[in-house]
């Protein structure tokens, strides 16, 4: 058996800005670039991490799909919602992938999928985003 990694990453996106005066300053403002890493062996695999937006999600299941694997798990690495948010798409073209994290980054989760939260992320990706994830976290 061998192991094998490779990293998918995707470019900053831009975000409304909401400093009056921002733009003309600096620019226009970004999210940062993103990447998910995949882990596999000669059968099965991890995925680590699986970005924000529905566009995002849907891309990085089909590179997961290019690589020939089962996917048995996705790792989050910790509660921000554009480490998880993704999700639901890898979820939906991988149904048997289990989604898996420590116990306590589950009430952060819970916290960036809250409606208030939502509505900023929506309001960040607007023309990528699909209003509210179909999955929660377990307890």
């Amino acid at each position: 058996m061998s192991l094998a990694f490779d990293v998918f990453s995707v470019d900053p996106k831009p975000i409304p800005g909401t400093v009056p005066g921002f733009e003309e300053a600096v620019g226009r403002a970004t999210w940062p670039p993103s990447t998910s890493t995949l882990i596999s062996d000669d059968d099965s695999a991890v995925l680590v991490d699986c970005l924000i937006t529905v566009r995002e999600g849907r891309e990085l299941a089909a590179w997961v799909g290019s690589h020939d694997r089962e996917l048995d798990y996705v790792y989050i690495t910790h509660p921000h919602a554009d480490h998880f948010l993704g999700l639901t798409e890898i979820q939906t073209a991988f149904p048997q992938a289990r989604a898996v994290a420590v116990a306590e980054s589950i009430p952060a989760m819970r916290e960036q999928i809250s409606p208030g939260y939502m509505r900023v992320w929506a309001g960040f990706f607007p023309w990528r985003w699909r209003p509210w994830p179909r999955w929660r976290p377990a307890h």
